[in-house]
């Protein structure tokens, strides 16, 4: 997770950053706190998912969810 964490604080910002946990028995939100508030661009969204080797990285803009890469 070392990774994940450098990008994220390279990224930073004013946004709230979020992980959502899905599995087969359910969702789990975990909130990052104020230590990482970012800058959410397509740029952060493609390192993220190039990291976790998928297209993990969504962007909600008042609540609707939006495409992170473009």
């Amino acid at each position: 997770m070392p990774k994940l964490k450098q990008v994220l604080l390279s990224y930073r910002g004013s946004v709230p950053a979020h992980f959502i946990f899905e599995t087969a028995e359910g969702k789990a939100k975990m909130d990052l706190g104020n230590n990482y508030l970012v800058n959410p661009t397509p740029q952060m969204a493609a390192k993220i998912n190039e990291l976790l080797n998928n297209n993990s990285v969504q962007f909600i803009v008042d609540g609707r969810l939006e495409q992170a890469i473009q």
